[in-house]
Parts: C-alpha cells; sequence; structure tokens
C-alpha cells in the first residue's frame, strides 16, 4: 500500500492526505451525480449558460415593464392633467393655501367651535355670543 491508501491491485477508497498534482491535471470526469462531485469547466459554463439566458430574459421582460410603467404614468398625469388642475385642488390632510378659495355658493359645514381668533366660527357660535351682546350695546339703557 502506497502513502495514499492504495495498491496496485485494488482502487483507492479514501485519501489520507492531500493530493500534489504538480501542474498535472484532471481528465476525463464524468457528469456529476453528487453535490460533492467534481465538474468540468465545460459543465460549469453549460451552467451558466443557462442562466445568462434566464437572466437576459428577464432583465428584457423588466424593461418592457419599465416602459409600460412609465407610458402608464404620462397617461395617468395627462388624464389628470386634463380633469383636475392642481392648482385649484385642497388637500383633505391639511396645508396652507397658496391662492384664494371660491367656494361658489357652497357653505363650509361641520367646523369644531373656534377658540383662537384666526379659527373660522360657525353663525351659532355667532349667535351665541356675540350677537345678543351687540343689541345690548346697541339699546338705551
Amino acid at each position: 500500500m502506497d502513502k495514499f491508501g492504495s495498491s496496485r491491485r485494488a482502487p483507492a477508497r479514501s485519501m489520507l492526505q492531500d493530493l500534489d498534482m504538480k501542474d498535472y491535471r484532471i481528465t476525463g470526469l464524468g457528469e456529476p451525480k453528487d453535490d460533492a462531485d467534481a465538474v468540468t469547466k465545460e459543465w460549469v459554463d453549460d451552467q451558466l449558460k443557462g442562466i445568462l439566458k434566464d437572466l437576459e430574459a428577464l432583465q428584457s421582460e423588466c424593461n418592457q415593464l419599465k416602459m409600460d410603467l412609465k407610458r402608464m404614468t404620462m397617461e395617468i398625469k395627462a388624464s389628470t392633467r386634463d380633469k383636475v388642475d392642481r392648482t385649484e385642488c385642497v388637500s383633505t390632510n391639511g396645508g396652507k393655501m397658496s391662492i384664494d378659495l371660491d367656494m361658489q355658493g357652497h357653505a363650509i359645514r361641520n367646523l369644531p367651535e373656534g377658540s383662537r381668533s384666526d379659527e373660522p366660527v360657525t353663525k351659532g357660535w355667532y349667535a351665541k355670543n356675540w350677537q345678543g351682546s351687540w343689541w345690548q350695546m346697541q339699546m338705551p339703557g
């Protein structure tokens, strides 16, 4: 038996130490069956070709989706622009007005009771808090 665990009569069952190939190659490898099997460069190249083909197809689909999304975004912007001028919109989340608001005869309803001088009040609040006082000041006593 030699130092690698084999004899000329029986094939090696396992290596007992590293094998120095001294720049010689391993040739004639069969198709891999298990994950731990050695593979040829040709086998790896074939696997990569399939992966690259799949990646190219995926990239093509992604590019098509990007173009579709861009087109749909432009269509939505165009249709929204035709229907609503953003300068005429009031955010329901609050914010600051940058132009006057023309209510065109519509009312504002369900206001909370104002507590600061810069907040709007209702006609009912006016009647309760000021109208009676105004009449009392006007009437001679």
